[in-house]
């Protein structure tokens, strides 16, 4: 539940299903007033960098470089990590360590779909009224 509260929104459970509530607050608490909001900030450069590091990945996944592979997996992974989105962490990091020719067009549209979930989460989170 949100901040003590016996029902939590829909659109908080949305994002603390998805991203670390403790890790939005953090941000949150990082805001100084006439600065850029860096929840907004983050989210606006999440959305365009885990889109690149996505194309990277399925790319090299197409062409069999599974160096590459791993790097994106592993930016991803960070990425997430470093803003709470822990089963995106989790799923970019199985990709990392996946067996040169493991990795599926499932697990990318899985890994795909989660990015996007991730998005909307922050996105969300952004627009939100502190």
């Amino acid at each position: 539940m949100a901040h003590g509260s016996t029902l939590a929104d829909p659109v908080t459970m949305m994002i603390e299903a998805v991203v670390d509530s403790s890790v939005m607050d953090m941000l949150r608490g990082l805001r100084i007033d006439g600065e850029p909001d860096p929840l907004v900030e983050l989210s606006n450069t999440f959305a365009v960098e885990s889109q690149t590091r996505m194309r990277q990945l399925a790319a090299a996944v197409e062409t069999g470089d599974y160096r590459e592979v791993r790097r994106a997996a592993h930016v991803i992974k960070g990425m997430s990590a470093t803003i709470g989105a822990l089963h995106l962490s989790a799923l970019s990091k199985q990709i990392e360590r996946a067996e040169a020719g493991a990795i599926t067009d499932a697990r990318l549209n899985e890994l795909e779909v989660e990015i996007e979930r991730v998005s909307v989460a922050l996105t969300a989170a952004a627009g939100r009224p502190y």
